[in-house]
């Protein structure tokens, strides 16, 4: 082989080297991007699951002190004042992930079902509490793949809206069960 030759096929490598950089590197930016929607997704869900669990538990453990005239037996006051109060407890960075809140503060979203000091309709009931919570994630990269946008259930390309229910046995009321 000539040393022209030789030369001609090293600049081929080197443009095919380059070539797979440039596909590896694109790749690899995709992969971190992905990596970085699912870590703040998992991370989002599993603080709204937190919070929401312990808001209900702060609820379930009030006894009933006030009721809403239009729904008396599924709202009661100090329970849905102590669910709050524990929302407010969980901080967010407010940037990716924004304060979680309770989704409403009459039933099916806060629920405080005591029978009304009576006995449940069902041998198998026992009083509960209900307290669904809901937040906001803000994910850096839109999730928009070749015109594929997963409007279902996001708000834009990038905002998503998580929401949590709990069901919490009231700790201060005789079990039935």
């Amino acid at each position: 082989m000539t040393t022209r030759k030789m030369l001609k096929n090293c600049r081929k490598q080197r443009g095919v080297g380059a070539f797979e950089v440039a596909i590896s590197s694109f790749m690899m930016i995709a992969m971190i991007a992905i990596g970085l929607d699912a870590t703040i997704f998992v991370l989002a869900y599993t603080r709204l699951d937190q919070t929401a669990r312990d808001a209900c538990r702060a609820a379930a453990g009030q006894p009933k002190t006030g009721a809403d005239p239009v729904y008396p037996s599924t709202v009661c006051n100090g329970a849905l004042l102590a669910a709050q109060t524990q929302l407010s407890q969980h901080h967010n960075d407010g940037v990716f992930i924004k304060q979680p809140t309770l989704t409403g503060t009459t039933a099916p979203y806060f629920v405080y079902q005591d029978y009304g000091g009576n006995t449940p309709p069902s041998p198998n009931q026992s009083p509960y509490v209900t307290v669904t919570c809901s937040e906001q994630v803000l994910l850096p990269i839109p999730i928009n793949f070749f015109g594929f946008t997963a409007s279902g259930f996001m708000q834009s390309g990038n905002l998503l809206t998580f929401s949590r229910a709990y069901t919490y046995p009231i700790v201060k009321t005789k079990s039935y069960i």
